[in-house]
């Protein structure tokens, strides 16, 4: 009977502690904002607490649908009196606009298997502001009425001009005139037309604060000209974004990235009167430099191209 008893109460005690173990066990992802501009980074959060001495495996973070990896941080540990607490940190971005989700997380804590939440994500184009558009409409311009009076002096002028011409040619013919040819201008390619407006543009030196819009709009023009005369986009008013998405596969995830955020503060500037900062001014005409010579080196080295 004794047996028996103490049998019960060990079950018990297992049963209980087996409980507890699982009501410790914390699984929770989490990101800093729920909708973005198209390449612009989320942080992602991986919380994990678990009690002290449990075998644990971690997250199958291969790929996400729909978004990319940017940097990856160690996971960090914190021993508390009972538990231990896992975190990683994650820099994710994408480049499809829609609305996506970041499915649902898993990890095996002992003999148990543990899912996140599953969390949605806006990814969205720059907005646009509609007072400003790409191409102002102006309103139709009504002329005056002309005196017919007018139009006889100006058909008698074009007359005289035409006979001149043509004495003039008549007379030219026989007079023998040696003609030097004038040496024809050297043509730069798209990227050296680029790259010579860029140091132009730098050599100015740094703009004052009524010149920081020309000077982001002169940048943008740059860039789009450069996209142009390339064939890379055939649209005169493709937005930025869609630059970038031209040249996804030809720049990393990291220079991709740097590549939209300076072409965003430049729609920043423009559209939105944003001021930014000294260094971020010099930094833009040095990044748009950069991308184009990788985008001319890659883009154009590839079979076919």
């Amino acid at each position: 009977m004794l047996n028996k008893t103490l049998t019960i109460w060990l079950l018990t005690v297992l049963i209980g502690l087996a409980g507890v173990q699982a009501q410790e066990v914390r699984v929770t992802a989490s990101i800093n904002r729920n909708k973005i501009l198209i390449g612009e980074p989320i942080l992602l959060t991986l919380n994990v607490e678990i009690p002290q001495a449990t075998r644990m495996g971690w997250f199958d973070l291969d790929t996400i649908p729909h978004f990319q990896f940017i940097t990856r941080n160690k996971i960090d540990t914190q021993n508390n009196a009972r538990t231990v607490l896992f975190r990683q940190v994650l820099s994710i971005t994408s480049f499809d606009s829609g609305s996506w989700v970041i499915p649902q997380l898993g990890l095996t804590v002992g003999n148990n298997r543990y899912l996140t939440d599953s969390i949605p994500v806006m990814v969205d184009y720059s907005p646009t502001d509609p007072n400003q558009p790409y191409h102002d409409l102006k309103d139709i311009v009504e002329l005056p009425a002309v005196d017919t009076l007018y139009i006889n002096y100006i058909l008698a002028a074009v007359t005289l001009i035409a006979i001149a011409l043509l004495v003039y040619f008549l007379w030219g013919r026989n007079k023998a005139v040696e003609v030097k040819e004038k040496p024809s201008a050297i043509q730069l390619s798209a990227l050296e037309q680029a790259l010579k407006e860029l140091a132009e543009l730098k050599a100015a030196g740094q703009p004052s604060a009524t010149e920081v819009k020309p000077y982001f709009t002169r940048l943008n023009d740059i860039t789009r000209n450069y996209f142009k005369n390339r064939g890379l986009v055939t649209a005169p008013d493709a937005s930025n974004e869609v630059l970038v998405m031209r040249v996804q596969s030809d720049l990393s995830r990291e220079q991709l990235y740097q590549l939209a955020q300076t072409l965003r503060l430049a729609d920043a500037v423009k559209f939105a009167r944003y001021i930014p900062p000294v260094n971020e001014q010099e930094e833009a005409v040095d990044m748009i430099r950069k991308s184009l010579s990788i985008i001319e080196e890659v883009h154009y080295k590839k079979p076919g191209a």
